[in-house]
């Protein structure tokens, strides 16, 4: 514990250092922990701890799970894939992933919603290298993709919401921000990606093409594992093209994600 051994007491240490100590702890941990845990750990009074904590799951380095717990977000994903939990999903769907992509020849990736965001889980290039695909760990841009509309249609409305709520505070400081910048901003319309949104939930499926890069359409489905604290997309990218549509490849895509999602819900219970 970090108040014994004659160090000095948490309270009485920089900003920085208490966002490492709780950080460490994760690092040490295989499993979530409460806000009582952490204050204890820390010796962090729980206001203090929870402000600390709401700030890290804002951040992503950091998830809250439905019943209250906390354990590695997404961005610590990118820090060294340190969460048990993360790789025993790569691991279960690594080689499901990669088959799939090598059946198909076409690209595949596995993403993950972390508030208004997406996080690549895992990804597998088919035969078109000109396809883009990010790292795992990396964002992926949710209002134009098939990924962040299948993934936003698997939330309860309360979620979608609050989803809703952010995208729409980030979209306006990046405008804010681009303006002062002179960047140029991708429009992004609340309305028009409820509609589709609500369309993904209906049809089981959303598709986009040319959206998130030109000449390049993306197909995605849901992976429903109920037990399961997060949701996740599995992914088809292909070049977009009159010869063959992206849609075709959906029986196997949902084949996939109903066998990923009876991997992964083993893992659950587990």
């Amino acid at each position: 514990m970090y108040r014994s051994g004659g160090r000095r007491s948490m309270t009485e240490t920089s900003g920085t250092a208490r966002t490492f100590a709780i950080l460490d702890l994760f690092l040490r941990s295989t499993d979530s922990l409460t806000l009582s845990a952490v204050s204890e750990l820390t010796g962090l009074p729980r206001p203090t701890a929870h402000r600390y904590l709401k700030d890290l799951v804002s951040w992503g380095g950091l998830d809250k799970t439905a019943d209250g717990r906390y354990r590695v977000g997404p961005k610590m994903w990118m820090l060294g894939s340190v969460s048990d939990w993360e790789r025993s999903i790569r691991q279960e769907s690594r080689p499901l992933v990669s088959a799939l992509a090598q059946g198909l020849h076409q690209a595949v990736a596995l993403t993950t919603l972390h508030q208004s965001k997406i996080v690549c889980v895992d990804r597998a290039w088919g035969s078109t290298p000109s396809i883009y695909l990010v790292q795992p760990g990396e964002e992926v841009p949710l209002p134009p993709s098939s990924a962040g509309r299948i993934l936003l249609s698997g939330l309860a409305e309360p979620q979608l919401s609050g989803a809703f709520k952010e995208l729409d505070e980030t979209c306006a400081a990046r405008v804010s921000c681009n303006s002062y910048t002179g960047t140029p901003t991708p429009v992004y319309d609340s309305e028009k990606l409820r509609t589709m949104v609500d369309e993904a939930r209906d049809k089981g499926f959303s598709i986009a093409a040319g959206e998130l890069r030109p000449g390049q359409t993306s197909l995605s489905v849901l992976v429903n594992v109920p037990r399961m604290e997060v949701n996740l997309a599995l992914s088809l990218l292909t070049p977009t093209c009159k010869e063959v549509s992206a849609v075709n490849f959906l029986p196997y895509l949902k084949d996939a994600a109903a066998v990923l999602a009876k991997k992964l819900g083993r893992l659950s219970r587990q």
